[in-house]
Order: structure tokens, then C-alpha cells, then sequence
């Protein structure tokens, strides 16, 4: 009993007692909206997914975060600690999921508010940070996980430039087959490539909105980290020549876009037009000898046709005939698609 106590006593030199209630925050598991204390996912690093009204009271109460500002300001500083709300947008299956990230950094820790499911940008960023092999400052870390979110919209760019790719195949398409004798494309593969544009303009507005809101971010602690942490101002600067040139990209792809639905109503136009022209040159030259038959047909004291023995249904056989043979001229354009 007289060693157990002894041993209780005794202390590792240079290090301090835990405190109660306090996990080691060497613990590299990601924190879950639970009753039990909050601890790092990496040194300084507080992650947490999903946060309710308990775990924004142990954020409080530990961290002295301030939480009741959190939705209604995008940038702010409160006491030691500089906040930013974010609206990012990430990969979830064959789509787009928008998410909204809260990050709250000061000198002794970086506090991540993320949704439920997580985030894939701060899974990065902590396989990156876990790569180091080393303790950073918290403000190196937010640099880091900063970084992580722009990769990932440079990512998403990639991904619009090669859907802009084959829109413009199909664009090309389009222009190549109006001059065409062949089959060509009907107004529903116009419509359709215009939709794909559309949707891949909205989604790249966005983007374009969020890269914004992460140039700000930086900026906005940036004086901060000038003052107190002045070797991570590199970092930083490097940082924000990332974000804009991560916009300048977004930017040449949205007028790539706008090109191509230019491009695109201009095609749709020219086919229109096309039709209109081919049932103006059918109208021409079927109107004069219907004109003539039909001032033919009012001579009622004699009427030639009578005397054929099918020639009433001759008549009906070559009237729908006639009919039919710009039906068939359109169908085989394509003009009805």
C-alpha cells in the first residue's frame, strides 16, 4: 500500500495534473454531440459534429466560446477569439450537398462546428495535420483547415470543367448538324444541354461565393496573426494568393459557361428558324394549286370527278398524302425531338 501511494504521488517531470472531467487531448477521435467532456481531435484542434444546446454550453463553459452570435454574423471577434460562418459546398454521392461550418480560432485553440455527417474538407485537413508528425499553433492549423476547403472547391472546379467539356461536344454537335442533310439534333437535346448548363452555372455561382467568403476569413484574422503569431504570416499570405486564384479559375469557368449558353440559345434560334422557313417554303408551294382547286371545285355544273368511279376516295388517298409528306420530311431531320 506504502508504494501504491508513492507512486500516486510521484510526478513525470515537466507536466502538469490532468484535470477531472478532461480527456487527453492527444485523443484523435472526432467529438459527437454527447453528454461527456469535449477533447481535441488534435492538439488545439476542437471538432465537433452536429452540436446541440449541451455541447454549446461545455463550449462555453471550457472554452469560453461565445455561441449566441454564431448564426446571425458571418465574421466577428469576440474576447480572444475570431469567428467565421461559412456556406461550402461538398461532394455527397452523384451531387451537390451546401454546408453550413462555423470555425472559431484564438491563441490556445480552434474550435470546428460542422453538420452531423461531417465534413470531407477537415477529414483532409486532419489527415494532413496527422501527417505532420508535430504540434502546431492553432492558428497554423485554421490555416490549414482554410486550406483544405479551397482544395476542395478547386476539386469541384476540375469536376464542372469536364462536365463544360462535354457540353461543349454537345454544343459543337449541335452548330456542325444545322447545315447538315443528315439527321440531326432535335430541340430537346438543345433544351437538355441548356438545363445542364444551368444547373452547372448555379452550382459554380456558389462556389464563387463561398471561395469569397474563405478570402475574407483570412483577411479577417489575418491582423491577428501579424501581431501575435508574425512567422505564420507566410502561411497566410501564401493562403489568401490561393483563395484568389481559386476564384480568378471559378471566374473563366462561369464565362466559359455564359459562352456556351450563348452559344447554345443562338443553335436553338437557327433551328427554329429552320422550321419556320421549311413550312414557309411548303405553305408557297402548296398554296397555288390548292387556290386553283378550290376555285375549280365551286363549278357545280360541271364537276369532273364525279364521273371517276373511285374518285372520292381518290381524293381523300391523295389529300392525306400531301399531308403527310412534310410530316415525314420534319420526323426525318429530327425536327420533332
Amino acid at each position: 500500500m506504502e508504494r501504491k501511494r508513492s507512486l500516486q504521488k510521484r510526478r513525470l517531470p515537466g507536466r502538469k495534473p490532468t484535470r477531472p472531467n478532461k480527456k487527453s487531448p492527444m485523443n484523435s477521435n472526432t467529438n459527437k454531440p454527447t453528454g461527456a467532456a469535449i477533447s481535441p481531435c488534435y492538439p488545439g484542434w476542437y471538432r465537433i459534429r452536429g452540436a446541440d444546446g449541451e455541447v454549446l454550453r461545455q463550449l462555453e463553459q471550457t472554452l469560453g466560446l461565445e455561441t449566441s452570435r454564431l448564426t446571425s454574423h458571418a465574421l466577428f471577434h469576440q474576447g480572444e477569439y475570431s469567428y467565421c460562418c461559412l456556406e461550402v459546398l461538398q461532394r455527397s454521392g452523384g451531387g451537390f450537398l451546401s454546408q453550413h461550418l462555423i470555425l472559431a480560432v484564438s491563441d490556445t485553440a480552434l474550435v470546428s462546428l460542422e453538420p452531423i455527417e461531417g465534413c470531407p474538407a477537415f477529414d483532409e485537413a486532419q489527415r494532413r495535420l496527422g501527417r505532420d508528425g508535430h504540434q502546431n499553433h492553432p492558428y497554423h492549423t485554421f490555416a490549414v483547415v482554410l486550406q483544405s476547403l479551397s482544395d476542395s472547391t478547386d476539386s469541384l472546379l476540375d469536376n464542372i470543367g469536364d462536365n463544360l467539356w462535354e457540353s461543349l461536344i454537345q454544343t459543337n454537335a449541335v452548330l456542325n448538324s444545322l447545315e447538315s442533310e443528315k439527321k440531326d439534333y432535335g430541340v430537346s437535346d438543345v433544351v437538355a444541354t441548356q438545363i445542364r448548363l444551368n444547373s452547372a452555372e448555379e452550382i459554380l455561382t456558389r462556389l464563387m461565393e463561398g471561395q469569397m467568403i474563405l478570402n475574407r476569413c483570412v483577411r479577417h484574422v489575418l491582423p491577428r496573426v501579424t501581431r501575435r503569431q508574425p512567422q505564420l504570416l507566410g502561411i497566410f499570405q501564401m493562403l489568401i494568393a490561393d483563395t484568389e486564384s481559386v476564384e480568378e479559375m471559378a471566374d473563366f469557368a462561369h464565362l466559359r459557361i455564359r459562352v456556351l449558353q450563348q452559344t447554345n440559345n443562338m443553335a436553338l434560334s437557327v433551328k427554329q428558324n429552320q422550321i419556320i422557313k421549311v413550312f414557309s417554303i411548303i405553305t408557297c408551294v402548296f398554296l397555288p394549286p390548292l387556290l386553283i382547286s378550290t376555285y375549280y371545285s365551286m363549278n357545280i355544273a360541271y364537276m369532273p370527278i364525279l364521273e371517276w368511279q373511285f374518285g372520292e376516295p381518290t381524293v381523300m388517298f391523295l389529300t392525306l398524302a400531301l399531308a403527310l409528306v412534310p410530316l415525314i420530311y420534319v420526323k426525318s431531320r429530327g425536327w420533332l425531338r
